[in-house]
């Protein structure tokens, strides 16, 4: 049986974005519940300043947190699960992720980015189309399926 974001590639595809499958993100998942994607959730990896290639090997072993997709400064979608994955603790929940549940009701988009640094335009304009198209996708909306 597929997992729940394995036509996610091509999404992104058809919205004009860059697409690198990083090895085995069709069935990578974590086992530890369900997982009904329905919102998307934004994070900055936490990396050092500047470009952090590594991430995706990082976030490709489940014994370490991950999120699904992680975008580097250019732009391009990296690839690293189609099933669930942990990148959203227990937080407090926001629109349609409940309280605790945002591992099963969201896709997470890590991005190369932290705390203090510039956004570079092109990454930015790529989380914007890429979500866009992922919420569509989703069947949701950003008013109350964007974290």
């Amino acid at each position: 049986m597929a997992l729940p974001l394995v036509g996610m590639a091509d999404v992104l595809r058809a919205a004009g974005l860059v697409v690198v499958e990083y090895p085995g993100w069709a069935t990578r998942t974590q086992t530890d519940g369900p997982f009904a994607p329905r919102a998307v959730m934004w994070h900055h990896d936490a990396s050092a300043v500047g470009d952090s290639p590594s991430v995706p090997a990082q976030m490709a072993n489940l014994a370490n947190n991950g999120a699904q997709c992680w975008v580097d400064r250019a732009g391009r979608w990296h690839l690293v699960a189609a099933g669930r994955m942990w990148h959203a603790g227990t937080g407090g929940g926001w629109g349609r992720i409940p309280a605790g549940e945002g591992n099963t009701y969201s896709l997470g988009v890590e991005t190369d980015h932290t705390t203090g640094e510039d956004w570079p335009s092109g990454q930015v304009l790529s989380l914007r189309r890429g979500t866009a198209a992922l919420l569509r996708w989703l069947g949701a909306s950003p008013y109350d399926s964007l974290c």
